[in-house]
């Protein structure tokens, strides 16, 4: 090639505007490279760190990702927001990573979990458990919470492990043996958590092994609850031995944890329990209160081999216990468990059904014991008229007037307590006819109610 002549200014010109232009561009080359956001992971096991491109992660399956139109704005403000004095920033911060799940959002994180403030920590924690369930990051996410669950000196540990359990099911289980395997009630509480939200068969053994360690009556039930929960036969075995303990809490909370399954074979099998004398009260007033009530109290009440004092007890418990708790859809199965008992031979167990309708408190009950009004036993009726205080409405408060004449005193004024509220001008005839009533307390009463009727205007 011949050399280009000194002489020649126009190729010098030309050759000096290539050199600028490759120039130019190289500087801006490096300008952007120099100001792509960064983006600081910690190496696992080690206490280093290291900057990567915000818009070159690798994603779970090790492939690059570039984008150079991403924005990453996000990224650039939760950076700052790593040394921000303001817990509540930092906080902040880290709730707002939700909204971003990805492998990158969980590198970044990783920094938070370093925090000196709990409260920080804690929402990273949450935050990896939202972005592993809500992205394909859940195996990245779980190590990292199976890691920090292992690792005796994070204050959180626990909340790790619990949330990793969340991710993680089946896996973490070795984990939670190494809880289990720690002195302290804590660390078996937390034990206890993770397996209810593993919640599978593979629970129950360290379930089986976990129950003797535990002193605790809280953690204890809510052991008895997973296994209900796992209803698996080796579970359900488990229970029901633990419902023949002598320690009368480990009694109920496991009995307690079989009716709430309302299971007919379960529910069987503990109405014969309760038939053969074998439960402690508190378990009965417990079963009283569970879905599976209707069920083993009606399967009892029926039984004709059941002894009466069997009957009124189960009854008293009832009336007694079952309207505290349940919803409405429950107390209606109750009061149709007891209804056939108001019709019984026996007044002693009308009685005591009567007491149970109206302690259960279910829709429709007084239609139920109107009729009982009518009883030729002087007990029975009383009873009913009591029993009716707190259901009578304007619509069926008549079928006790003619009870203000009942053979029995204080029937008589039971029935009067009841329909004050709401007799009228339709019920002149009855006050006038009880002012000569020979219950001195009727009749002035009856005197006091006409007056009321005459002084109200006519409707």
């Amino acid at each position: 090639m011949s050399r280009i002549s000194a002489k020649s200014p126009l190729l010098w010109l030309i050759l000096l505007s290539i050199l600028c232009t490759v120039g130019y561009a190289s500087i801006v080359h490096h300008r952007k490279s120099a100001m792509r956001p960064l983006t600081m992971v910690v190496h696992k096991n080690t206490d280093k760190t290291s900057p990567i491109p915000a818009e070159v992660i690798s994603n779970d399956n090790g492939k690059a990702i570039e984008d150079e139109k991403k924005d990453t704005s996000w990224l650039e403000s939760t950076s700052k927001a790593l040394t921000d004095p303001n817990v509540s920033a930092r906080v902040r911060a880290v709730s707002d990573l939700r909204k971003h799940p990805s492998s990158e959002t969980v590198y970044l994180l990783l920094n938070f979990l370093e925090d000196k403030d709990s409260a920080v920590v804690s929402e990273a924690i949450d935050t990896l458990g939202f972005i592993g369930l809500n992205s394909d990051t859940a195996d990245l996410v779980y190590e990292i919470l199976e890691e920090k669950a292992r690792d005796k000196s994070f204050a959180l540990r626990g909340q790790a492990l619990v949330t990793a359990a969340i991710i993680g099911k089946n896996r973490v289980l070795p984990v939670v043996s190494d809880f289990m395997s720690e002195g302290n009630s804590h660390a078996k509480d937390l034990a206890v958590r993770a397996l209810s939200l593993i919640g599978s068969p593979a629970c129950v053994p360290y379930i089986e092994a976990l129950l003797p360690q535990i002193d605790d009556p809280e953690i204890r039930r809510n052991s008895f609850n997973i296994l209900a929960k796992i209803d698996t036969s080796e579970a359900l075995g488990l229970l029901q031995e633990y419902v023949h303990s002598s320690n009368d809490r480990d009694q109920t909370a496991s009995a307690f944890a079989l009716s709430r399954l309302n299971s007919p074979e379960l529910n069987e099998m503990l109405a014969d329990e309760i038939q053969e004398k074998r439960l402690e009260k508190d378990t009965l007033r417990a079963l009283a209160t569970s879905p599976g009530a209707p069920s083993i109290f009606g399967d009892l009440l029926q039984r004709e081999n059941a002894e009466k004092d069997q009957k009124v007890s189960w009854l008293k418990t009832l009336a007694k216990y079952s309207s505290a708790y349940g919803p409405s859809e429950r107390r209606t199965e109750l009061k149709e468990a007891v209804e056939p008992l108001l019709d019984s031979p026996d007044a002693t167990i009308q009685k005591e059904a009567i007491r149970a309708m109206a302690g259960i408190g279910a829709e429709d009950t007084d239609k139920a014991l109107i009729p009982k009004l009518e009883s030729k036993d002087p007990e029975v009726r009383k009873e009913t008229a009591f029993s009716l205080i707190g259901y009578v409405t304007p619509k069926n408060y008549k079928a006790l007037l003619d009870l203000l004449w009942d053979d029995d005193q204080e029937t008589g004024r039971i029935a009067l307590m009841c329909v004050e509220q709401f007799v009228d001008e339709s019920d002149r005839e009855s006050l006038e006819k009880a002012k000569d009533h020979p219950d001195e307390l009727i009749s002035k009463h009856a005197s006091i109610l006409l007056d009321r009727v005459l002084a109200s205007p006519v409707q």
